[in-house]
């Protein structure tokens, strides 16, 4: 059998490969918002939603023939950051400056998944293929605006069967908006460009044609036409008013000039979530751990007691512009937890040891931290510091004599958690397996309430 004190990877891997697997889900509440592409595939482009119980679509390319045309999928989704479903291609509706024309049906032409690998970063598998795509960044160094027009999907709920994908990031737009032809084909127009305030725009109507087709190989597309110009007015962050003219179209008469308009507004609402004064709450955890090496096969088991916890507002949260909050685990200034271990190696010889330990700590409060933001969605962490096991394993020999043999470790560990709240609770059950080690399992089961 292995000599015990050398043993440094198995209550290593029982706690803090078993917590700090969760640290890959933690960063905010959802993927971001806007424009997603594959740099190396300019011309062809995704708009992705993913929030607040909803994940919708839209694919931006062309068709054999060169024309622009887009798909769409989405719907109902509790994961925000994985998506599969029918990918539905659309026909015969409104134009852009024609009477309001009903599409005449929808039809699916295949299945799409998306898979978030973290905010930035995803993998789509459609019939074309399987992109990696990475949110697209398209203002460096953009930071909120006083005023900021919420990025998503936009619509008329008069004008169902087209819509625009709305994006502003500092203070440029980039809007797509999904429409037909004269035909009843499937056409998207753009424009993009600095905002001229914080509530107005005004830039070129384009339309695209000649790039990547679904599957085919990277086409680049041909150069754009100007087919009329956007005024955006927003009313409010999620309202505004458009007007489509085409006089910015050379050698239009003036009596053939056209112009449309028409109110949009936010498709996918955010309700508003107001951050309580504190959350009051418990967690607790069980782990198991079992490891093979050279014929042996150790587990451990270990318990983490429900403790309660007192987050309480910080002052920094006057700070934030996005309606959230920041929280510390403000009573008391240390918390107390209990851990039990129950540990067992069977050696290849057949020597059996086991082993257990109780024992109190204390957790520092001040590394310690909850963020809820304005839409419910809470992100955090518990840093317990570092957690010393001490624990003697008795061990009966294959001779029948008895030996007490030690297992000592040093762990650093760190809980981090994120869901959404509901009903004013935010709560959680995690199973994981660790990354560093896949014989280490467990549950972490989290609830924390607000109180107004």
């Amino acid at each position: 059998m292995a000599n015990l004190e050398m043993r440094k990877g198995m209550l290593v891997s029982l706690l803090i490969g078993g917590w700090l697997s969760l640290c890959s889900l933690v960063a905010h509440a959802a993927p971001e918002v806007g424009w997603w592409w594959n740099p190396a595939e300019s011309g062809r482009g995704f708009f992705i939603e993913s929030q607040n119980g909803i994940t919708f679509l839209g694919a931006y390319f062309y068709d054999t023939d060169g024309r622009a045309t887009w798909l769409v999928a989405g719907g109902q989704n509790a994961d925000p950051y994985n998506y599969t479903g029918p990918l539905y291609a659309v026909s015969g509706g409104q134009t852009l400056f024609g009477t309001y024309v009903a599409p005449q049906g929808s039809t699916i032409v295949g299945t799409v998944s998306v898979h978030f690998s973290d905010d930035n970063h995803a993998t789509l598998t459609w019939p074309g293929g399987t992109i990696a795509l990475e949110r697209q960044i398209f203002d460096e160094g953009a930071g909120d605006a006083t005023f900021q027009p919420q990025s998503g999907w936009w619509w008329n709920p008069a004008e169902s069967g087209r819509g625009y994908s709305v994006e502003v990031q500092g203070n440029h737009l980039f809007v797509v908006a999904f429409m037909y032809n004269e035909a009843g084909k499937p056409v998207w127009y753009y424009s993009a460009g600095p905002l001229s305030t914080p509530t107005h725009y005004e830039g070129q109507w384009l339309q695209f044609a000649g790039g990547q087709t679904m599957g085919g190989p990277y086409r680049p597309p041909a150069a754009p036409t100007t087919v009329g110009k956007l005024i955006l007015d927003f009313t409010s962050t999620t309202e505004a008013d458009a007007t489509f003219t085409d006089d910015l179209v050379a050698g239009r008469a003036v009596a053939k000039r056209q112009t449309r308009q028409t109110k949009l507004q936010r498709e996918f609402k955010s309700p508003v979530f107001h951050p309580p004064i504190k959350f009051i709450g418990s967690f607790s955890l069980k782990v198991k751990s079992i490891h093979e090496d050279s014929g042996d096969t150790d587990e451990a088991t270990s318990t983490v007691s429900d403790f309660g916890v007192f987050w309480g507002i910080t002052s920094d949260s006057l700070q934030r512009t996005d309606g959230g909050a920041n929280y510390s685990l403000s009573i008391p200034e240390s918390l107390p937890f209990s851990v039990h271990v129950d540990a067992r190696s069977l050696g290849a010889d057949g020597t059996n040891c086991t082993g257990s330990e109780d024992r109190d700590y204390l957790i520092p409060t001040n590394s310690s931290k909850l963020s809820v933001d304005g839409f419910g969605y809470f992100y955090g962490n518990i840093d317990f510091g570092p957690v010393v096991y001490a624990v003697t394993l008795e061990c009966t020999l294959v001779d029948g004599t008895m030996e007490s043999r030690p297992l000592l470790e040093v762990i650093p560990t760190k809980l981090m958690f994120k869901g959404s709240i509901e009903n004013d609770v935010a709560k959680g059950t995690t199973s994981f397996t660790s990354p560093e080690d896949p014989g280490v399992t467990g549950t972490i089961e989290y609830s924390f309430r607000a109180s107004r």
